[in-house]
């Protein structure tokens, strides 16, 4: 029993090691690499938005 129990791990630990070798060969990210690059995604429409406003604002206070 104790042979086959280490046979399993064994063939589970070779196999997630073939899958983490395909994941990383086809450029997937992980979840919180997505979360980052999403968060500064979001931080840069953000500050892209404010940056419109204040621009939107210099350009009406040129014209009076």
């Amino acid at each position: 029993m104790g042979v086959a129990q280490g046979a399993r791990e064994e063939f589970e630990t070779a196999v997630h090691s073939m899958i983490d070798r395909w994941l990383a060969d086809r450029d997937f990210v992980s979840r919180d690499e997505f979360e980052s690059v999403r968060l500064m995604a979001q931080r840069a429409r953000e500050e892209n938005a404010a940056l419109e406003a204040r621009l939107a604002e210099l350009e009406k206070s040129k014209k009076e």
